[in-house]
């Protein structure tokens, strides 16, 4: 009885993951963002093989370190935003309503949508792997593995933010508002990290006494923040996968997996707690 409601519970799985993947990349919206990405990607490789050739760098471990964190967070912001508006979007169209009154509840529907999000992350990747290759080609740079272990990390934290967005977008119940609350959240966190990396200076202290308690404030915050933020494990792993902090890497990856749940969670009850009718 248990193996049967499981194998029904991958088909619906596997069903809603397809039908939500195939949306996805039969709309103008993925290949937009994909052009966005390659171009930035490709002009990051560009200027930083300039400013090698200019301070006569010739040999570097990982030359794709700063054009995959590049990538991986404009991944992640796509995806996330996209995660917010596709559920938010069902849930004011009501299709929500009708999924989850047939054979659909709700861990089926966010599990089928995250498996849609991985899909599209994956696709997105592969295009990703052929503007690097091509690149490696025109900069003589070299393609080290560690570009791939990188994108595999990313598999965490990008889950994690997909998850993010769609527990914004079950609490807000509208695609404007849900989209609105995920700029916010992504804005107070990069908010925080410049006015850190400007106001905590213990030199203020003999400069402005208010600018030195703000300063400490703000770093507080900002330290709390690289805890509690799926961004900030993004991409605290990456550089911890720069110097090769294998340990780092591990405790940033396990922190993804813990939010990711954290979310699914919360996601899930947000939903039974108030329904899935149209707004």
């Amino acid at each position: 009885m248990m193996r049967a409601r499981l194998a029904s519970d991958l088909r619906t799985i596997r069903t809603l993951a397809v039908r939500s993947f195939a949306e996805t990349i039969q709309s103008l919206g993925i290949y937009v963002a994909l052009s966005i990405i390659v171009l930035s990607v490709s002009l990051t490789l560009l200027v930083y093989q300039d400013i090698l050739a200019t301070d006569y760098v010739l040999v570097l471990s990982n030359p794709f370190s700063l054009a995959l964190v590049v990538a991986a967070v404009m991944f992640s912001i796509y995806l996330g935003a996209l995660s917010c508006i596709s559920i938010a979007k069902e849930k004011e169209t009501g299709t929500l309503f009708i999924l989850c009154a047939g054979p659909v509840n709700q861990v089926n529907f966010i599990l089928g949508h995250l498996v849609a999000q991985l899909l599209t992350f994956l696709f997105m990747t592969g295009v990703l792997l052929v503007d690097f290759f091509l690149m490696a080609q025109l900069t003589q740079f070299y393609f080290s593995v560690r570009v791939l272990l990188g994108l595999l990390y990313a598999v965490f934290a990008v889950s994690a933010i997909s998850l993010l967005g769609a527990f914004l977008a079950v609490l807000t119940g509208r695609v404007r508002a849900g989209v609105l609350a995920f700029i916010v959240v992504l804005l107070v966190g990069i908010a925080l990290q410049i006015l850190d990396s400007f106001l905590y200076n213990p030199d203020l202290r003999n400069v402005d006494a208010n600018l030195f308690f703000i300063g400490r404030a703000v770093h507080a915050m900002n330290a709390v923040l690289q805890w509690l933020s799926p961004f900030a494990h993004l991409l605290n792993g990456f550089q911890a996968l720069a110097i090769q902090n294998w340990s780092l890497v591990w405790l940033n990856g396990l922190a993804s997996i813990l939010f990711a749940c954290l979310f699914l969670f919360l996601t899930i009850r947000v939903m039974e707690t108030r329904g899935v009718r149209p707004e």
